[in-house]
């Protein structure tokens, strides 16, 4: 029973240094794309990003957008949808019967109402923008920012990009 529990928090121990220790990921980024990041568990994984380093070649500057986001668009659609509601509320009618005399009614009523919301598009905001002068690489330090869907990045430069990035789970 010893041994168990013994080899239960080293396992334990383990396990919790392999999660904390910061894995380093290198991307080569072609002109003009966009891309999902993949990491050591999937693309579309939640992980923290601790720093980064952007290397622009000779030839032109780089410049990097990167989303917390899990498909390759830069845009979030939200579908219609309609919500339904319904209120209590009285009314109150008044006639005047055959011979001169007026009544009046007051009712209890049940409403119901349904209000449609409209499709609507809108652009991500980007968790970073970062760019580098010709033939330089520049280093973000000091992140911590968790990416909860993922990172998409898109490269707007005229030239391959090296992305380095350092994340931990």
């Amino acid at each position: 029973m010893k041994k168990f529990f013994l080899t239960s928090f080293v396992a334990l121990l383990g396990s919790v240094a392999i999660q904390a220790a910061p894995i380093t990921a290198v991307y080569t980024l072609p002109a003009s794309c966009s891309t999902n990041l993949p990491t050591l568990l999937g693309t579309n994984v939640s992980f923290i990003l601790l720093s980064a380093v952007v290397t622009s070649p000779a030839n032109n500057a780089a410049a990097i957008t990167v989303y917390d986001w899990y498909t390759n668009s830069t845009q979030r659609v939200t579908p219609a949808y309609s919500n339904s509601a319904y209120f209590a509320t009285n009314y109150i009618t008044m006639y005047t019967n055959y011979y001169g005399y007026t009544n009046w009614l007051t009712n209890i009523a049940l409403v119901d109402y349904t209000s449609v919301t409209v499709a609507a598009t809108n652009p991500l905001t980007a968790d970073y923008q970062w760019s580098a002068p010709t033939n330089t690489s520049i280093q973000f330090l000091g992140l911590n920012n968790r990416f909860q869907f993922g990172a998409f990045v898109t490269n707007t430069s005229s030239g391959t990009v090296t992305l380095t990035l350092q994340y931990s789970y």
